[in-house]
């Protein structure tokens, strides 16, 4: 990893302040309102729910607790094996919400029906279900048609709304008859729900200028990174024209969507990749750098891709590096046995570092003697 600290870029370097709060030390609301949720991202109390397999072998929806990195399913039945369709742990997708001593999660079915008059119909069956977190007893507490949600990205929920992105997966019909879909490509929506009205709103396509190139039919993508200034930032991608089939085709962007006057707006800033209340990681893909704006200074880092880095307590990590950078001195570190991990959080002044499901805790010492082994 090649790291360069830069006086000026042509991009504004900005003030950032975020409603996104990574760090448990100074989150003592991480189960309450406004907060960013994504596969890496997913804080409860002291811990995180992610996905993951138990001793079983079977997948499931899981809390691991920072203080033991002991890791259980997230299911109040009692006697549960864990192990079958009915426990509320195996029906959790990748990002279940935690709000309000329920828990909250997106799912969706699709297919092609046919019609009476011969002809093929493409459908959408969307929900927000809960279950409780005292009984598991479940609910469906909305349903709509319009589109199909992802349910492993990134997510916000704002007060008690949820917001989220959609697809409405292209359907076309080929040349044999068949209705082909995909959730990359088709048009991509920005969604909420109020979770405790179980109203829905579609604000609609979040960059519709990029219909004016076909390409883009097949190749649109957009999921949402993080929160500040009551604007969500969006990563978004898109190819004008295919060429080489190379990451470089894509034009890679940051939408912002006001939170407060419901509309999106193009940022000047490279596409995100990392985003808290004080640090912005944004992706350059023609040049594979991430633009680090930490503080009052902005560095240029090369990356093959913008996948799973962060910034935490002034120090850059890439899970695709096998070092870590400590942006006070500008000084890298290697990151020894945990390659491929990356940090998420602080808790009680240690690192907390995941990869997939495996959770570990270093204190700054522990990170730094990495470097030693």
């Amino acid at each position: 990893m090649k790291i360069k600290r830069i006086a000026l870029l042509l991009i504004p370097l900005i003030l950032l302040v975020s409603c996104n709060n990574k760090d448990l030390n100074n989150d003592s609301e991480n189960t309450g309102e406004n907060r960013f949720i994504d596969y890496n991202y997913n804080f409860y109390q002291n811990g995180r729910v992610h996905l993951g397999v138990n001793e079983n072998g079977s997948n499931v929806a899981l809390y691991t607790d920072f203080e033991t990195l002991e890791s259980v399913p997230l299911c109040a039945k009692p006697n549960c094996s864990h192990n079958n369709n009915e426990c509320a742990a195996k029906l959790i997708n990748s990002n279940p919400i935690i709000h309000n001593e329920k828990i909250y999660f997106l799912s969706y079915v699709d297919g092609v029906k046919e019609l009476s008059n011969g002809k093929r119909e493409y459908y959408i069956n969307s929900k927000l279900n809960s279950l409780s977190m005292a009984t598991s007893e479940s609910a469906t507490i909305c349903e709509f048609n319009d589109c199909a949600p992802y349910t492993d990205e990134g997510m916000y929920l704002y007060g008690n709304e949820i917001f989220f992105m959609a697809t409405d997966m292209g359907p076309y019909e080929n040349e044999y008859g068949d209705i082909v879909t995909s959730d990359i490509g088709g048009k991509q929506f920005l969604c909420s729900i109020n979770l405790d009205s179980g109203e829905y709103h579609n604000y609609g396509t979040i960059y519709p200028k990029d219909e004016a190139y076909e390409s883009a039919d097949s190749s649109r993508h957009g999921f949402i990174v993080g929160c500040k200034d009551l604007k969500l930032n969006i990563f978004y991608s898109y190819i004008p024209e295919h060429k080489s089939n190379s990451y470089k085709d894509f034009v890679l962007m940051n939408i912002e969507f006001d939170l407060e006057n419901k509309t999106f707006t193009e940022s000047s800033l490279p596409s995100p990749s990392y985003l808290d209340e004080n640090s912005y990681v944004g992706y350059d893909n023609q040049n594979e750098k991430n633009y680090i704006y930490y503080k009052d200074n902005t560095y240029e880092v090369d990356a093959e891709d913008r996948y799973d880095v962060s910034l935490i307590n002034g120090k850059y990590f890439d899970s695709n590096s096998d070092v870590w950078l400590d942006l006070e001195t500008n000084t890298e570190y290697s990151m020894g046995k945990y390659k491929g991990y990356i940090a998420v959080t602080m808790y009680e002044n240690s690192y907390i570092l995941i990869k997939g499901q495996r959770t570990v805790k270093l204190t700054e010492d522990e990170l730094f003697a990495l470097d030693k082994e």
